[in-house]
């Protein structure tokens, strides 16, 4: 009779973690505390809206032939989706704190990383102070804009083509890369771009663009300053 009571105790204990286990278990949640801070003063950034992020893995690239842009001679790439996972309020130190379930997947497919971020028309992520965002600190700074108008000024065939490259600078570091030329079919209207940036992180864009028609028609390369909490207007006539 004690050996029969010591077995039905095991197996209550036994079934008694696997049904917790199959709630979720403390093994499988993860907390993450930061902190959100001015670029780059660090002074901290009361009140604001922090979300936190999951973003699926890459598993495939889509384009659209409808649309007139494309990256590297392609249409639209469509990159990984985005699910806001959750969201809280940064406390009167700029601190917020969350905790998830890794495993849960909120019926979105699984895997990708988490991270957390700031969706505010008030402020811009500082890209050079978030190299990595899985760190406890997000860096945030005023928006300023770069608005680029690509006029059209030669008749217009089907065959015209524009690629346009723009690189910010930040400080002396050019940050130059391969050259990724975006692809326009601008033979029927001009063509406006409007980049939202942190001043305080870039403080100049490069930008080279190249008009083709059979055959390359015109080109400019040029580095442009900024304007700090501002919009900074740029014209391309072609």
């Amino acid at each position: 009779m004690r050996i029969l009571k010591i077995i039905l105790l095991i197996s209550s204990v036994f079934f008694s973690l696997t049904a917790c286990n199959k709630n979720g278990s403390s093994s499988d949640l993860t907390t993450v505390d930061g902190v959100v801070v001015r670029f780059p003063t660090r002074q901290v950034v009361p009140g604001v809206k922090v979300y936190l992020i999951r973003q699926s893995p890459l598993t495939s690239l889509t384009w659209d032939q409808n649309t007139h842009w494309a990256i590297n001679f392609l249409d639209t790439l469509i990159w990984p989706p985005k699910y806001r996972i959750d969201s809280t309020f940064a406390d009167a130190n700029g601190r917020f704190s969350f905790v998830y379930d890794s495993t849960n997947c909120n019926g979105y497919p699984c895997g990708g990383k988490f991270y957390t971020t700031v969706l505010d028309p008030a402020y811009v992520i500082a890209p050079y102070a978030n190299l990595n965002p899985n760190t406890d600190t997000i860096y945030v700074d005023q928006p300023s804009y770069f608005k680029l108008n690509m006029h059209k000024i030669t008749p217009a065939t089907i065959n015209d083509t524009l690629f346009e490259d723009r690189v910010f600078i930040y400080g002396n570091n050019l940050s130059l890369r391969p050259i990724f030329f975006r692809k326009a079919q601008v033979g029927k209207t001009d063509v406006t771009i409007i980049d939202t940036f942190s001043y305080n992180a870039y403080s100049k864009v490069r930008l080279e663009w190249r008009h083709y028609k059979n055959g390359l028609m015109s080109s400019g390369i040029d580095t442009i300053s900024l304007i700090q909490n501002g919009t900074k207007v740029y014209d391309v006539f072609y």
